[in-house]
């Protein structure tokens, strides 16, 4: 109708247009005429279109075309005259703009702008109700539609072919054959080769159309079938790709919340909308299927929505107290507002978004007295946490069913109970992106043994793809290293640390290569095999590279210059062997800050390339240490720094050079320098040196090579090491070598010259000696008589029984102290202090006293090399070189009365220190005291402290075995295993006798003494803190 309205507007127009003059209208009437011819042509065309005609004849004319229709009717179709542009029919009077013939049809476009087709008569067309893609799933039936076009309508056939996975039939509606159904069933499969043939036939005419089909799908993306809402409810679109109608199937449990919005169908990517009711309660979810109408294919979505926002609130507030009373949050170092009524927000170490909890951190106090904790399972209410740091805890493992899914970072430290396979709930939530485990706190190690359990790397740990940080220390790992480790291609650090033992192994796979975001590699005591890969190069991004005590074997390769962003390479102890690459100087011109080598195979000349460049001085003696290079002092840089010692005083490195005959570069680790025995023994060496060749112009300069984390600044820890040990020299807080950990020395002379290089250890440092010795021949006295070395004296024999035997000697004694009598004067004062103290005085007659000579190559222990190797440590630390002791004492006694014997070295100096070592008996049992003693003290000094020195260390300890019954409170309570050791030396050699592990008077070991009235005034009882 619109388009007829059209023309009679037109018509009225032009007819009252031509009313409003007078003047002669015969052309209006004319163009009136005109019009209404072409009107009759439009009509006759338009009715051919509604009667379903065909076009017999399309027959061209000066001004535009007769049409003949089947029913014999005709239009003639005329052009518009010129317009003022001068292109027929835009501004002329037609109503049809133009026409195009096709093969099949003619198409009449309107100046409107409408159109429409009326097929030729020997048209004959099939058209299908879908496209000529179909998409179907295998093992599936559908039918497909078709209409049928044919000018001749008696003899119309259709027939179909397929391809051999499709079976296929055409089905007429009824006896014309004009519409129908294509039946087609697929096959187990459908591929681009899949397709149904129709032929079409009307008696005078064959067509042929195709229908292709493609596999049905119904896809999302990875992880997009979990969907989180939030409390207020409102629209939730699912989005797929699918090529098939689809529709959405909600729960009837779920029906009550979540609805279907409508939504348009779309043809490829689909969405489906949802309308979710606000929650005023606790988390919800359902499981949402779309699935296509076949329903051949499907997809499940979980639909998660929050809870409403105080509800939720409520709830994490009950699980950070739940967590805190668990992880025994009293003995937390801070739990400030904790349990309080603040807002979570202000508690201490917890984190949130403004609203919901996001993180956590928690450090305790653990101790041997600390019960286990479980972290609860209100711990899931915690359902926005993405951070937890928990340090120093007693957290033992995981409430049943309690899992973390939204955990991005973990750092676990010093949780001395919590086993790596207790943190399963953490890492298999597979979102982790941080993950470091370890124990660092060595005062912690004697509470538990969860970190001895070998370990293997959890298969599931290793399935968080998004790790970017993976430290694992001190898990005691084991088993073998997992190829799914190399797959973790966004790791940007990874370090797998073992300190006990070395029971993961492997090789380094070549798909390290993945890792190529990696910054930090650090593996530690691991047991690798197989050399460094060639693809470990191409980690171009490393910038710390340690792969320490390792064992892997094999060569430097000169690819190892790629890596020119390396700030810290560490190779040490993993048996290298071969040359030292000229490449690596192409490290060194770069950000190379450290470089150890050590204790490798390494061998050959050092190239002159890495020799001569300006590093070399700095790391020197981390790449050169026990490797067997070809090296001469030549090659040794010398020392050059300019800067403050501990006191403030400025050193310059070639002044003081100048000023000395021979200058002592003298370093080590201020971190364990205290604790370690031979670190002890080589400063306390270095003093004596000291004091010898100063005289000569013998200097020393002390520097710390540490990464010293105690207790002050590292400053302080010099000062106070310097105090505490009396020793006179400067110290400088400035490493002038790359090298850390290891006492070290340079001797440089006067002209700046390196003369002599060694690493200080007990066996070494007697060549440093012997090069002073060689340079100052006459500094000291030295023995030359050993003859009576060795020779036994009997100061006392039992005359009561067989006798208890107690051997004295000396260390620190030249020859002619010998021979002038002094060491056998010594000797007496020890032997007549033994006995002057109850209950030795009673029973002396119980005893035998021998003394054995001991000859030493110096007086004193200023210059060192003493027969017992006898050594000052801090405090009142003494001691000596046992084993040498008990060779001497095999003079006087048997190996089997050396088990139950005191052995006493009286040491030839005037400090004051005492320390006694006992040990287990090899021959014999018994409960009173058993197995040898040596105890160590200086001979001289006031007469009262000697006595007091001589019955505490040697009575005391030595022979009777017992604790010293004072306490010291920075060593805190005694850990089970500690508890167990002593009762077990109580009991099988009865040591310990004045300690016991309870407060009760009455059950105690002493009990006896307790209730006699003879000891009343004596001050006897129960006090805390004995072998502390």
């Amino acid at each position: 109708m619109k388009r007829f309205l059209y023309l009679a507007t037109l018509v009225t127009a032009l007819f009252f247009a031509g009313c409003a003059q007078e003047f002669d209208d015969s052309k209006i009437w004319e163009e009136i005429d005109s019009i209404k011819s072409r009107v009759s042509a439009l009509e006759t065309v338009t009715n051919a279109y509604k009667n379903n005609l065909f076009i017999k004849s399309v027959n061209q004319i000066d001004n535009g075309y007769i049409i003949t229709f089947s029913d014999g009717s005709q239009a003639t179709i005329v052009n518009g005259a010129d317009g003022k542009d001068g292109e027929d029919g835009k501004d002329g009077e037609t109503l049809i703009e133009s026409i195009v013939i096709g093969e099949n049809e003619v198409t009449f476009i309107l100046t409107n702008g409408e159109s429409f087709s009326i097929p030729l008569y020997s048209t004959l067309s099939i058209t299908f109700e879908t496209a000529d893609l179909v998409a179907m799933s295998p093992n599936s039936s559908r039918e497909i539609g078709y209409t049928i076009k044919s000018i001749l309508q008696d003899d119309i056939k259709v027939e179909v072919v397929s391809s051999a996975d499709i079976k296929t039939k055409a089905v007429a509606d009824d006896a014309s054959g004009l519409s129908g159904t294509i039946e087609i069933q697929t096959g187990a499969s459908i591929d681009e080769y899949s397709k149904v043939v129709v032929f079409v036939s009307n008696g005078e005419k064959v067509i042929m159309r195709s229908i292709t089909f493609e596999e049905a799908g119904l896809v999302v993306e990875e992880n997009a079938t979990t969907k989180q809402a939030t409390a207020e409810g409102g629209e939730m679109t699912l989005e797929f790709l699918s090529n098939v109608e689809c529709e959405v199937v909600i729960p009837e449990e779920a029906q009550g919340w979540i609805s279907v919005v409508p939504a348009a169908r779309a043809l490829t990517k689909q969405t489906i909308t949802l309308k979710l009711e606000p929650n005023d309660g606790a988390t919800r979810s359902a499981e949402v299927i779309v699935k296509s109408v076949d329903g051949n294919l499907s997809l499940t979505y979980t639909i998660t929505q929050e809870p409403d926002l105080d509800y939720q609130l409520a709830l994490e507030r009950e699980a950070l107290i739940a967590i805190y009373n668990a992880l025994d949050g009293d003995n937390w170092t801070n739990n400030e507002n904790w349990c309080s009524d603040k807002p979570v927000s202000e508690w201490w170490g917890v984190l949130t978004n403004g609203k919901n909890v996001t993180g956590l951190a928690i450090e305790g106090r653990v101790t041997a007295n600390s019960s286990k904790g479980i972290f609860p399972i209100e711990a899931q209410n915690l359902q926005h946490l993405t951070y937890l740091n928990i340090v120093s805890t007693n957290l033992d493992s995981f409430a049943d069913g309690l899992s973390f899914n939204n955990i991005e970072e973990v750092y676990f430290w010093d949780n001395v109970f919590l086993h790596l396979t207790e943190l399963a709930p953490i890492y298999k939530g597979g979102y982790l992106k941080s993950f470091i485990v370890g124990f660092n706190d060595h005062d912690l190690y004697s509470i538990s043994d969860a970190y001895l359990t070998p370990t293997p790397i959890p298969d599931e740990l290793l399935d968080n793809i998004e790790l970017q940080t993976l430290s694992l220390s001190a898990c005691n790992l084991a088993g073998e290293i997992p190829e799914k480790l190399w797959e973790l291609n966004n790791l940007e650090f990874l370090q797998l640390y073992n300190i006990w033992e070395t029971n993961l192994y492997g090789a380094i796979s070549p798909s390290i290569s993945n890792l190529h975001n990696l910054k930090t590699l650090r593996f530690f005591n691991l047991n690798l095999s197989g050399g460094i890969p060639e693809e470990l190069y191409t980690l171009t991004q490393l910038e710390h590279l340690s792969i320490d005590c390792c064992y892997i074997g094999g060569q430097l390769s000169s690819n190892i210059q790629n890596l020119n962003k390396l700030k810290f390479l560490n190779l040490r102890d993993c048996n290298l062997e071969g040359n030292l690459p000229e490449e690596l100087a192409v490290l060194m011109d770069g950000d190379l800050v450290d470089c150890m080598l050590m204790s490798n195979k390494l061998t050959g000349d050092i190239p002159d390339k890495i020799k001569n460049h300006s590093k070399w001085a700095k790391i020197w003696t981390s790449v050169v240490f026990d490797n067997q290079f070809n090296l001469t002092i030549d090659d040794i840089p010398t020392p050059i720094f300019d800067t403050y010692d501990v006191y403030g005083n400025r050193i310059i490195s070639d002044d003081i050079y100048k000023k000395n005959s021979y200058t002592i570069i003298y370093g080590f680790d201020i971190a364990v320098l205290p604790y370690l025995s031979n670190a002890v023994y080589s400063c306390h060496e270095m003093h004596r040196l000291y004091n010898t060749y100063k005289q000569y112009g013998v200097d020393v300069i002390m520097f710390d090579g540490s990464g010293y984390s105690g207790p002050g600044t590292k400053t302080d820890a010099m000062k106070e090491f310097l105090t505490d040990n009396n020793l006179p020299w400067s110290a400088i807080m400035r490493n002038p070598f790359g090298m850390t950990a290891i006492p070290y020395i340079v001797i440089v002379n006067s002209m700046g010259k390196v003369v002599y290089t060694t690493i200080l250890a007990n066996p070494l440092f007697d060549d440093v000696r012997a090069f002073f010795e060689e340079k100052f021949p006459n500094a000291y006295y030295t023995s030359t008589d050993y003859s009576t070395d060795g020779d036994v004296t009997t100061l006392q024999t039992a005359t009561v029984g067989e006798g208890i035997d107690i051997v004295l000697m000396g260390d620190a004694y030249s020859d002619r102290q010998i021979a002038d009598g002094t060491y056998e004067a010594d000797m007496e004062n020890l032997y007549n202090n033994l006995f002057i103290e109850e209950p030795y005085k009673s029973f002396k007659d119980l005893f035998n006293v021998y003394y054995v000579n001991v000859v030493s190559a110096t007086e004193g222990y200023e210059y060192g090399n003493t027969a017992l190797n006898g050594y000052f440590g801090n405090g009142t630390l003494v001691g000596g070189n046992d084993n040498a002791v008990f060779d001497y004492a095999l003079n006087a006694l048997t190996e089997a009365e050396l088990d139950e014997a005191l052995l006493i070295v009286a040491m030839n100096s005037d400090n004051y220190a005492g320390t006694c070592y006992m040990y287990y008996p090899t021959y014999t049992t018994g409960t009173y005291g058993s197995g040898p003693s040596v105890a160590y003290f200086p001979k001289g000094g006031d007469a009262t402290t000697f006595a007091q020195l001589l019955h505490h260390e040697a009575n005391g300890h030595g022979f009777a075995k017992l604790a010293d019954e004072y306490s010291y409170e920075y060593m805190g309570e005694v850990s089970s295993d500690y508890v167990s050791q002593i009762q077990s030396q109580q009991r099988d050699w009865g040591w310990w006798k004045n300690v016991d592990f309870t407060d009760d008077p009455s059950a105690i070991r002493w009990s006896r003494f307790l209730s006699d009235s003879r000891y009343a005034n004596d001050g006897l009882g129960a006090y805390e803190g004995g072998l502390t």
